[in-house]
């Protein structure tokens, strides 16, 4: 597993970033089966995550720092809606976990006394077998400046990959829960910092069952993938868990619902 085929810095503050999760192929220089892509960004106090894809601009994931600003509210973890995307939106039902309604609020899961995992993307093994639909195809070296990072990590072939983001508070240092192995994987990305003192590290790892403790899981056997014949699409959903942690996760279902 490697989030990028270069050295890891994990001191260097980054101010963007954009990964991909993709099948293992033969020419390492490849992009396989692939997920939908994800980009990361510090701007202001506030910290900014969207799927690349033409039909979800409309969503984002707004992480707001303190900021003593006349008029800005309060630190909030939330997903809304973007105002500024003229994406036409997909049914909510393709975003969004059973009960979940926008604007949604979330707390994250404190793992220190300043730092809380936020985030866990979710991606099973099952989901990037030949004849699956792919994620949307974009360049991620195209939606970094040079000063940001394009990374890919592959997909082991059983089980799944975990990608979790913590938000350490200002005055902690950037969080990297093993740092020498994260650096011997080459697995993770960041930190991003705002300027509010608030940096974002995002770690990816192997699971055996990346299903469990996702509030989003639903299974869906082979039948049922056949019954849905060319009619199946890639999407996501997305839902706290107990501990406060939104999972992202991709699913496949029916185009028409």
């Amino acid at each position: 597993m490697s989030a990028t085929d270069d050295k890891v810095d994990l001191d260097t503050p980054i101010p963007l970033c954009a990964f991909i999760v993709s099948a293992r192929t033969e020419d390492a220089t490849e992009v396989g089966h692939r997920s939908f892509a994800w980009r990361i960004e510090s701007r202001s106090t506030s910290f900014y995550i969207k799927v690349m894809h033409e039909r979800m601009n409309d969503f984002k994931i707004s992480l707001h720092g303190p900021d003593e600003r006349s008029g800005i509210g309060p630190p909030i973890l939330k997903i809304g809606r973007d105002t500024s995307s003229k994406a036409e939106p997909p049914p909510e039902s393709r975003m969004l976990g059973d009960g979940v309604r926008l604007p949604l609020e979330f707390p994250g899961q404190k793992v220190t006394e300043h730092v809380r995992r936020i985030l866990r993307f979710s991606f099973a093994s099952e989901l990037f077998s030949d004849g699956l639909p792919l994620g949307y195809n974009v360049d991620l070296s195209k939606s970094v400046s040079k000063k940001g990072r394009h990374s890919k990590w592959t997909m082991p072939e059983d089980g799944g990959l975990h990608v979790d983001v913590y938000l350490a508070e200002k005055g902690a240092d950037p969080y990297w829960p093993n740092r020498k192995a994260i650096e011997e994987k080459k697995a993770g990305i960041g930190p991003l910092v705002n300027s509010a003192g608030q940096s974002l590290t995002i770690v990816g790892k192997r699971v055996r069952d990346p299903h469990r403790g996702d509030p989003n899981f639903q299974s869906v056997d082979q039948d049922e993938i056949d019954q849905m014949g060319d009619g199946i699409v890639r999407w996501l959903c997305m839902k706290p868990d107990p501990k406060g942690v939104l999972w992202i996760t991709e699913k496949l279902g029916p185009a028409i619902l």
